[in-house]
């Protein structure tokens, strides 16, 4: 939300690049898409002023700087063996609150009435009961049948003549093109990867599907991830949950992350194929959606449908936050009285995310 009112200041009020009527059409395509909403915005924004090229630079400024201190980051907790040390019992605090406050954050926003809130416990419940990659996979396309089927009808607002972007940007030919990687890379290299074991496609397979069913907001990269990776030991817990609860501190895109991840795993390179696959999905989406998106906007089923995804994300991300990000976390009496303390401070405090990660960080060395 900061990043979206930061965009409507510089490119709506100061710079005038589009009117705001467009800017709030962007803004409900990019929610409406699973990826990261606000560096899709600055896609859709890059390629409206510049076309393709233009999409693909304002995604690249917009992502780099905090991709190359996360990455660096990593080299440093690797190189050092900090993983391997009780100094960043902290961040894990720090990630626990972090998420703990975007849970409750995005309960409030999304999960209204006893429809939803049934959907967020069954997901909340089925995941801490039954926690993997499938069982995600399962309460989301049940949640989507849910939306299609049997939750009210959502009242939209016809569009009429909603031309996005110009003609030399985006066309539909481009955007079929695109939509059709979009399934390819979702379904063929899981594939090549059982026939051929291979670190490359192992680690773009688990980004790439990562990013295809974020909904709701970047920290459902957390719980996505978090099964994917610790599952086949590819980094230990952690390492995991310090690098994301330093990403809080970190200005850009949650999506980032991904990064700090490859670059520990793989070393720079494995930053660099991680940071490239999580976000492709969403820059394939929002190419190939652009042009059909009056059309989707005026279908009212549409909206049904994504109101149960997202309340089901709601639930996915509290069984991440039970377990393991409690299990983990506190291990004390003082950890909790620390993880309470931080989590008024932020939610009660409005206390900014990289004061919150100082604090526990420097807790958790005292601690």
């Amino acid at each position: 939300m900061a990043h979206i009112g930061y965009f409507l200041d510089e490119y709506v009020n100061r710079k005038k690049w589009l009117s705001e009527k467009q800017f709030t059409d962007f803004v409900a395509l990019c929610q409406f898409l699973p990826g990261p909403a606000s560096s899709q915005l600055g896609i859709c924004i890059g390629s409206l002023r510049a076309g393709i090229l233009g999409g693909l630079l304002t995604w690249l400024g917009f992502t780099l700087p905090s991709a190359l201190l996360l990455s660096a980051f990593a080299a440093w907790v690797k190189i050092g063996s900090l993983d391997q040390t009780h100094r960043l019992q902290g961040l894990k605090i720090v990630a626990l609150v972090i998420v703990a406050h975007a849970s409750l954050s995005l309960w409030k926003k999304l999960v209204k009435g006893g429809f939803l809130t049934s959907i967020t416990l069954i997901s909340f419940f089925l995941l801490v009961f039954f926690p993997s990659n499938y069982t995600q996979l399962g309460v989301l396309t049940l949640s989507g049948l849910l939306g299609l089927t049997l939750y009210p009808k959502k009242e939209c607002h016809p569009i009429h003549n909603l031309n996005l972007l110009h003609t030399h940007s985006v066309n539909q030919r481009l955007s079929i093109f695109c939509l059709l990687l979009f399934v390819f890379f979702l379904f063929f290299p899981p594939l090549f990867g059982y026939l051929y074991k291979s670190d490359i496609l192992t680690l773009f397979n688990i980004f790439y599907r990562s990013g295809s069913l974020v909904f709701g907001g970047g920290h459902v990269i957390l719980p996505l991830l978090q099964n994917e990776l610790l599952s086949q030991e590819l980094i230990n817990q952690k390492a995991f949950f310090a690098g994301y609860g330093l990403t809080q501190a970190i200005p850009g895109p949650l999506f980032t992350f991904s990064s700090y991840i490859g670059t520990y795993i793989y070393g720079w390179w494995g930053g660099i194929l991680a940071l490239f696959a999580i976000f492709l999905p969403g820059y394939l989406l929002i190419m190939g959606v652009l042009p059909f998106w009056a059309r989707i906007q005026n279908f009212p089923r549409a909206y049904t449908v994504l109101s149960c995804l997202n309340a089901s994300v709601v639930g996915i991300l509290l069984a991440s936050l039970y377990n393991p990000l409690f299990t983990s976390a506190i291990l004390s009496f003082r950890h909790l009285i620390g993880a309470v303390i931080l989590f008024c401070l932020l939610t009660w405090g409005k206390s900014p995310p990289w004061i919150i990660v100082l604090l526990g960080f420097l807790g958790g060395l005292l601690l």
